[in-house]
């Protein structure tokens, strides 16, 4: 039988309880997680004083936290009704409609790694995410420390790019599953340097966010070190670099590592102005670097959060609201993607891979640099592809070349996985002028998410969607083993705590 001294107080637990003589259990430990008390939930009731888990399901909820209105079997209009709601809610203000779904429920415990012991050295995609690792780190190291000895790169701005990309690296393998350490990726001598000169990296991976993917981190090294003017030439240096960082499968390597750190998609965009005349340099971006369904969501939400020009952060999370108007450029912005090259030369690939083999000896088609170079009967380059469904839709007004083609397959993956945000973004952020000539029009009916109770509903405007991929940021890192705070922490390699440049191996 449910007692109110043995459930969690919903109020609480989402926000805050205002009851003086409150009955029910205000237990700190139990606010961030997710899933129900296993003991609870057969005994309704937990001995445990420490028990992380929640003393609370969807019959508690019914029972002692329902909104009278929706008890009286009406529609509530209140966003910020503290009661729990089964159903979903709608509320205008100021001609603007903001909805809200139903409150979450605490879900069964799922013992997703008990079921059997976990050995990560037969796990092919963890030894895949360790060799990708490995490699991206040795020759990253390699190319920047060139770059600085050879003066194409400052020494500062060298330092700061290998921090950045050993922090973002050490922070994926940290929120993978099972979790891998800084000394499983490194050899014994580089890790002793790093853990000497760069110790603020080693201990920021697990409560420091990176702002970035690693491989927009090198994108910008080599952009840097070569110049934006010649697309051809950073092109030609990415495809090196992409053939360095590539394991390829073998007999005597079982495990290659599907470039697990690579964006697979290059673009790079530029303005050029109707009125004057006048033509902007290029700027570059890179699709998200990494694999796995909570990672790519993770770093989506840290460029809508903290690295991406807001207009920008702001169409991708206003991306698929229906009726929603999308940022709209003056004319005219120029846009061309190019996806990486990788195909066996002698087996027979998809129907995208053949075509490769072709766009790769006719450069002039559309703009096609015709970068590609051959070795072990692979193909590593780039072809200029045409843009995406969910691109048209986030920037339709942009003139992408190639164009379109008609038969346009849907994109499966999320709005902001791809290049050209990163690439527009950067194009925004460094012409102030033509930012300030951006069309968002905002809708009048917004979403809220309310798997994310927590979140008050204080002023009615588009910054709730950015605190929408703050929480959800939150709520996926709480399930690795990352160190999530009160306050979201951004790491910063500008910060010279460190003594010299690692040397290249």
């Amino acid at each position: 039988m449910l007692r109110p001294e043995n459930v969690d107080c919903f109020f609480y637990q989402t926000t805050v309880c205002n009851q003086p003589r409150c009955p029910f259990q205000h237990r700190d430990q139990s606010k961030q997680s997710t899933v129900i008390c296993p003991d609870w939930q057969i005994r309704k009731q937990c001995r445990n004083k420490q028990c992380k888990k929640k003393h609370l399901d969807e019959e508690a909820l019914k029972k002692f936290f329902r909104c009278p209105i929706e008890k009286k079997s009406a529609a509530c209009s209140k966003l910020n009704c503290p009661n729990y709601h089964a159903r979903q809610r709608m509320e205008v203000v100021e001609q603007t409609e903001y909805v809200r779904g139903p409150d979450p429920v605490p879900m069964k415990e799922k013992r997703l790694w008990n079921k059997k012991k976990f050995v990560k050295s037969d796990n092919s995609r963890t030894q895949k995410l360790i060799n990708s690792s490995c490699q991206f780190i040795k020759v990253a190291l390699k190319y920047i420390s060139s770059a600085v000895n050879e003066q194409r790169l400052s020494i500062s701005k060298g330092k700061s790019y290998i921090k950045e990309i050993l922090h973002t690296i050490f922070f994926l393998g940290h929120i993978d599953m099972p979790s891998i350490e800084p000394n499983e990726v490194l050899s014994s001598e580089l890790f002793s340097r790093v853990t000497t000169k760069y110790q603020d990296v080693l201990q920021k991976y697990k409560t420091h966010l990176p702002r970035r993917p690693p491989y927009s981190v090198l994108l910008d090294v080599v952009v840097e070190s070569t110049g934006d003017a010649n697309v051809e030439a950073v092109l030609d240096q990415l495809t090196d670099l992409n053939q360095k960082m590539f394991i390829p499968f073998s007999e005597n390597e079982w495990c290659g590592n599907d470039f697990f750190l690579n964006s697979t998609v290059v673009s790079f965009c530029y303005f050029s102005d109707f009125v004057t005349s006048k033509r902007t340099r290029n700027y570059f971006g890179g699709s998200v670097s990494c694999k796995g369904i909570l990672q790519r969501e993770v770093f989506i939400d840290i460029s809508c959060i903290a690295t991406w020009n807001k207009a920008v952060s702001l169409a991708v999370c206003l991306a698929g609201i229906h009726k929603h108007k999308p940022m709209l450029f003056p004319p005219y912005v120029h846009s061309t993607a190019y996806h990486m090259i990788i195909g066996n030369v002698g087996c027979s690939g998809s129907e995208e891979h053949q075509s490769t083999k072709v766009n790769t000896s006719l450069a002039a088609a559309a703009g096609n640099t015709g970068t590609a170079l051959a070795g072990d009967g692979w193909i590593k380059g780039y072809y200029s592809k045409p843009p995406c469904q969910k691109c048209l839709e986030l920037f339709p007004d942009t003139r992408f070349t190639p164009e379109c083609s008609e038969h346009r397959y849907p994109a499966p993956w999320e709005y902001g996985n791809c290049a050209e945000c990163e690439a527009v973004s950067k194009l925004l952020n460094a012409e102030t002028e033509l930012n300030k000539r951006i069309s968002l029009p905002i809708p009048n009916r917004i979403s809220i998410d309310s798997r994310y109770n927590h979140l008050l509903i204080n002023t009615f405007n588009t910054d709730i969607l950015i605190l929408q991929r703050q929480c959800r940021l939150q709520d996926n890192l709480r399930k690795t083993k990352f160190e999530v705070g009160a306050k979201i922490l951004f790491y910063d390699p500008c910060i010279d705590d460190s003594t010299a440049l690692v040397p290249a191996q």
